[in-house]
């Protein structure tokens, strides 16, 4: 998968990556959106950590714009939850 290098990156990032105290990316995040990607296929997306310790997929697709935040709710192995943003460029 063509998105592996940049999220096992991600995993790397140390607490306070952010440079304000954002925690490390959690495993079980990037596991869920390597299965993402996986079952959409999405080639044109962007991968980028979010200071929660989460991962945010952006894509920009025939004018619209859509950002997809895989978060958890806490601790690793806490529930996971997706914030998804999809809205059209003015």
């Amino acid at each position: 998968m063509e998105y592996d290098d940049r999220l096992n990156e991600l995993l790397n990032l140390q607490k306070g990556w952010d440079s304000y105290g954002a925690p490390p990316i959690n495993p079980e995040v990037v596991a869920a959106v390597k299965s993402f990607l996986k079952a959409i296929r999405q080639t044109r997306a962007s991968v980028v950590p979010t200071n929660s310790g989460g991962v945010q997929v952006e894509s920009h697709i025939d004018g619209y714009d859509v950002e997809i935040e895989f978060i958890t709710d806490g601790e690793y192995g806490e529930d996971e939850e997706i914030l998804a943003f999809w809205s059209k460029r003015a």
